[in-house]
């Protein structure tokens, strides 16, 4: 886990991403976000809390931990997100605890988190103008 801005390691079998990652199969782009750290960290974790399955382990002003759970075996992933780096920038990794590869489901997990900024904190709903058709 998290220890002075570096997320936990990616080495090992192909089953986590990080934007920390030395491994380029295995790097990712930081999360960015506009405003405030607080505000983007309130909209991750209430996106991560709106998932089944989900525990936010810690939720500090640097660095949240979330777990998720499978639905049909019950195997655990982690989430780590570290916000002091560099304002607008948001470290974050994704690892499955067990099992050989993990078919891109941590990768698309930071994908969706990626979205949920780009949503929420980018661009607000509502805050898009425009007209319906």
């Amino acid at each position: 886990m998290q220890q002075h801005g570096e997320l936990g390691d990616c080495s090992g079998p192909p089953r986590c991403v990080s934007s920390q990652a030395a491994d380029a199969e295995r790097k990712v782009k930081p999360l960015r976000y506009a405003g405030s750290a607080a505000a983007a960290r309130e909209t991750l974790v209430a996106h991560i809390t709106a998932q089944p399955r989900t525990e936010i382990v810690t939720n500090s002003a640097c660095y949240v931990h979330a777990t998720y759970t499978s639905a049909v075996m019950g195997y655990t992933d982690d989430v780590e997100l570290w916000f002091c780096n560099e304002p607008g920038k948001v470290e974050v990794r994704s690892s499955s605890r067990i099992g050989y590869y993990d078919f891109d489901v941590n990768r698309e997990r930071v994908e969706r988190l990626r979205e949920a900024l780009a949503v929420d904190v980018e661009a607000p709903i509502g805050a898009q103008g425009g007209s319906s058709q």
